[in-house]
């Protein structure tokens, strides 16, 4: 017959939980007048994983563009072309 009495020693175990959780907020902007456009991100993350003093990380973006056609007159008689100039930034951690 099976019993746990016939154990030569008594099994032990512990319990323990390794869960990591990470919030983050996302937020976004753009703006546009007559061919000049600026656009701009954000995010910031905290993770449970990192040391609580210093558990938050920040990145942000942020663009310019400007259509030139749009910004100065162009004769009638051209066919149209539209022309772009564009500026990003966007730090890497």
């Amino acid at each position: 017959m099976k019993s746990l009495s016939n154990n030569a020693s008594i099994l032990s175990g512990t319990e323990s939980v390794n869960a990591k959780e990470k919030q983050s907020v996302f937020g976004m902007l753009s703006l546009g007048y007559h061919g000049l456009f600026v656009d701009g991100t954000f995010r910031n993350d905290w993770s449970s994983s990192l040391p609580k003093a210093n558990n938050s990380y920040f990145y942000a973006s942020g663009s310019a563009s400007a259509v030139l056609t749009e910004i100065f007159p162009k004769p009638e008689e051209q066919d149209i072309l539209i022309r772009q100039v564009a500026r990003i930034y966007c730090p890497r951690g």
